[in-house]
């Protein structure tokens, strides 16, 4: 079910700052699988009425379902047509216990931080972050701070900052 244009108004009556709405994927068939019940096109609906009301609009990718580099890249470029767009999340997949994908693969990190790399060449103007999940195993391991299992990177401005939530 995606956002009424009346909640959206409402939201822009209220002064919101930004709106989230991620696409994930822009692979119907992909989107079909994972989210079943819901459709791309309500989502892509949404995210257009979020701009149209003059909303700064969060969509971003989910990597790691099962697209292809093309598909991401054909993701991004889509983001385009959203007018207010101000910030992309790139999300890694991880799977979950008892849900329909429990025993697919978790997304690379490095196949994060590649679309991430992209994301910053086609839209250096915008806001992008990654949700990193860093198992600390040895001393050749990427640590943020000891014991830290997430943290954020992010881009605002020229500098890159680690948000450790």
């Amino acid at each position: 079910m995606h956002c009424t244009e009346k909640s959206i108004n409402k939201l822009a009556d209220l002064n919101a700052d930004t709106v989230c709405c991620n696409l994930e994927t822009i692979n119907e068939d992909v989107f079909n699988f994972v989210k079943p019940g819901e459709t791309l096109n309500d989502r892509i609906e949404t995210c257009q009425g979020v701009s149209d009301a003059g909303i700064e609009l969060s969509s971003g990718l989910l990597v790691g379902l099962g697209e292809s580099l093309e598909d991401r890249i054909a993701h991004l470029r889509y983001l385009n047509n959203f007018e207010t767009l101000g910030e992309i999340p790139i999300m890694g997949f991880n799977p979950y216990k008892d849900t329909p994908m429990a025993n697919h693969p978790p997304s690379p990190l490095e196949e994060q931080l590649k679309i991430m790399a992209v994301t910053r060449i086609m839209y250096p103007e915008k806001s992008s972050t990654v949700k990193l999940k860093i198992y600390c195993r040895n001393e050749n391991t990427m640590k943020f701070r000891k014991n830290t299992k997430t943290g954020f990177l992010s881009r605002r401005f020229d500098a890159f900052r680690i948000m450790i939530p």
